[in-house]
């Protein structure tokens, strides 16, 4: 049977009808690829934190040590911050290179990071510079994980700024232990350079405790004669 021209242009019309109302694809969502800049352990609060690009909070998962780390909630698409556990602690209990592996929608990302000593360890409380817990751990314990007997590479004292650096070079290590004050905005820091996190000052106090215990160090040891770089 022969179709005519007026069945052919009814057939036509649903068939037109029929695509306009089809759905089309899914496209797929633009994701934006992981970038890691830098990883910092905070072993004092027991935090990993990465900075980067594209880190996608929504999705991101890290391991240490093949153990899972927990994502803070306050993380963003710049910062991740990670708690590690009592579990992780458990595996990453003495100095070495341990893998770390995170991983978003965007991409994964593989690093080998070098943990000075076991996440277990935390620095006492109490102590009048806060910083007192990393000096005091590394200043006895000796290379390759720690400076104690070396002689300062360099020193810089002055009011408001106070710090002792150790060159290790058999081993490639720079040690830098500094504290600072600022009297306009009463605000200062401390910091064990290589390996701890960025302490805030609250007091001029505890900068005085933190600036004394350096001095201590420069006098008990000596101080180098090189221009320090920090």
């Amino acid at each position: 049977m022969r179709l005519t021209l007026s069945v052919w242009i009814f057939i036509a019309l649903i068939l037109t009808s029929l695509s306009a109302l089809a759905k089309p694809p899914n496209q797929a969502q633009s994701v934006a690829p992981l970038e890691v800049y830098s990883i910092k352990v905070d072993y004092g609060n027991g935090q990993i934190l990465v900075e980067g690009a594209g880190l996608d909070p929504a999705s991101a998962t890290a391991t240490l040590a093949g153990v899972a780390l927990t994502l803070n909630p306050i993380s963003t698409d710049t910062h991740l911050l990670f708690d590690y556990s009592t579990s992780v602690a458990e595996v990453v209990n003495s100095p070495g290179n341990y893998i770390l592996v995170i991983t978003t929608a965007g991409g994964s990302f593989t690093t080998s990071t070098f943990i000075p000593f076991g996440l277990a360890y935390n620095p006492p409380s109490g102590d009048p510079c806060p910083c007192q817990g990393e000096w005091d751990y590394f200043s006895s314990t000796a290379s390759p994980n720690g400076y104690y007997g070396l002689t300062p590479y360099c020193s810089e004292d002055n009011a408001d700024f106070v710090t002792v650096q150790f060159y290790d070079t058999p081993v490639g290590n720079y040690w830098v232990s500094w504290t600072s004050w600022d009297s306009a905005s009463a605000t200062g820091s401390c910091a064990q350079y290589i390996d701890g996190p960025t302490r805030t000052l609250t007091t001029e106090d505890q900068f005085n405790a933190c600036a004394g215990y350096l001095r201590n160090i420069i006098q008990v040891w000596g101080s180098g004669g090189n221009t320090c770089l920090y």
